[in-house]
């Protein structure tokens, strides 16, 4: 994963109303801390941090007080609609440590289920904990799908990764299965049995009436 240079601009104000003024210009309200240092409450650029994001950068090249610096974005908070960034929490990296985050899993090939013999391919992880160098962060795991049949499973342990990349994730969990559709299991579980055929119907007072016609013969 490349860094990414960023314009970062400390801030003496802190709190509630100070940060939604600078979400009023369109800045983001961030920190900055890690390695034993103080932490350092900065703003981003709002516009310039959304397509960062959009485009899955997580290191960072900041210069701060005409110091170069190596961050890590390691969360970012929305709002209640989940639309609008809030906050940002960022921390201080150097590119000979390993660090500890989490990296998108992103399928590829067809997931319909008329390519996996009427089976749907369905996502039960999204994201992989790893542990590698700050240099060397992945943009996503990538997993080919497009092989996978009816009744297939892969778990964490399945998938592969780069050199150099350590899964620190549950290997036994499930990451994707190819299953058929729950819309077509209900349509026939809910499909009729076919009915038992009617008797027909007892006459009532038959047998009495034909007792009676006997003994008047």
């Amino acid at each position: 994963m490349a860094s990414t240079k960023l314009k970062v601009t400390s801030r003496k104000q802190t709190g509630t109303a100070a940060c939604h003024r600078l979400r009023d210009l369109h800045l983001v309200p961030a920190v900055i801390y890690g390695h034993g240092q103080k932490a350092l409450p900065v703003c981003l650029p709002e516009h310039d941090l959304e397509l960062l994001l959009a485009h899955g950068a997580r290191l960072l090249d900041i210069t701060l007080d005409k110091k170069p610096q190596k961050v890590l974005i390691k969360e970012v908070q929305h709002d209640h609609l989940g639309m609008n960034i809030v906050h940002v929490d960022l921390v201080r990296v150097s590119l000979d440590e390993k660090i500890h985050l989490t990296i998108p899993i992103e399928l590829r090939g067809a997931v319909d289920a008329a390519s996996h013999g009427g089976g749907v391919v369905e996502q039960h992880l999204s994201e992989l904990e790893i542990e590698c160098l700050a240099s060397n962060i992945p943009d996503s795991i990538q997993l080919s799908v497009g092989k996978l049949a009816l009744g297939d499973s892969v778990r964490v342990k399945d998938l592969s990764v780069e050199k150099g990349v350590t899964v620190l994730s549950d290997p036994e969990i499930l990451v994707v299965s190819v299953k058929i559709v729950a819309a077509e299991i209900a349509a026939e579980e809910a499909a009729p049995e076919a009915e038992p055929q009617a008797e027909e119907p007892e006459v009532i007072g038959q047998a009495e009436q034909q007792q009676s016609e006997k003994k008047e013969q």
